[in-house]
C-alpha cells in the first residue's frame, strides 16, 4: 500500500476530480448538518488525498468531497488530510468505494445513550441545544433519548435491525408492559 502522511492542506490546493463517487449533495439534510458541525468544531475525519502527478503542489481527492465542498464553501485555510504517495488510478477508484462502503453505522439506541450522558454531564443543556449543536431536528434527539424506554428484548431487536429505527420510536411511546404486544407488527 502506498505510503501515507498527515498533513494540513490548503483546501484550494486539492482538486475533487472527475472520478468521485458521488457529486456534493448540498440539498440535503445531512450535508446542512455536517456544515453546522465543521462551522462549530472543525473537520473530525481527515480527507483522503493523493500528490497530483501534473501539477507539483496540488492535490487529488480520494474520499471527502462533502467535507471538502464544505471547507471550501466556509472559507477554511486549512483541512486535516491524510496523503497517499504513488497510488493509480485503480487504486483511487477501489480507495473511494472502501471508504464509503466500509462504515459502521451507529446504532440509534447507541445515539441515545450518548445523548442522555451529554444531558447528564450539563443538566442546563435543552433537546434544542443538543439539536443545534448535531445539526438535527430536535425531533430527532428526542426519538433517540427516548430509545431507553425500550424493554431489553425489543432493543436487541432494534440494533440488530430486526425494527426499524421508525417503528422503534413509535413502540418506545408505548408502556413497557404494551411493547411486546406490537412488536410482531413493528418486525412486519
Amino acid at each position: 500500500m502506498a505510503d501515507q502522511a498527515l498533513k494540513l492542506l490548503n483546501p484550494l490546493l486539492i482538486d475533487p476530480g472527475a472520478v468521485s463517487l458521488r457529486g456534493p449533495e448540498l440539498e440535503s439534510d445531512q450535508f446542512r448538518g455536517l456544515k453546522r458541525s465543521i462551522e462549530a468544531v472543525g473537520i473530525l475525519e481527515n480527507i483522503i488525498v493523493y500528490s497530483d502527478p501534473n501539477q507539483k503542489g496540488k492535490y487529488c481527492l480520494i474520499d471527502g468531497l462533502q467535507r471538502l465542498t464544505i471547507a471550501k464553501e466556509l472559507g477554511l485555510e486549512t483541512i486535516p488530510c491524510q496523503v497517499r504517495s504513488e497510488v493509480t488510478p485503480m487504486q483511487v477508484l477501489s480507495l473511494q468505494l472502501q471508504a464509503n462502503f466500509h462504515r459502521v453505522d451507529t446504532k440509534p439506541a447507541a445515539y441515545g445513550r450518548q445523548i442522555r450522558r451529554f444531558l447528564m454531564e450539563d443538566a442546563s443543556l435543552t433537546v434544542n441545544d443538543i439539536a443545534n449543536d448535531l445539526g438535527v431536528s430536535a425531533a430527532w434527539v428526542t426519538q433517540r433519548i427516548n430509545l431507553h424506554t425500550l424493554t431489553p428484548e425489543i432493543a436487541d431487536k432494534v440494533d440488530n435491525g430486526d425494527i426499524k429505527a421508525s417503528k422503534a420510536f413509535w413502540l418506545a411511546k408505548l408502556p413497557a408492559n404494551e411493547q411486546a404486544t406490537w412488536v410482531t407488527d413493528a418486525i412486519k
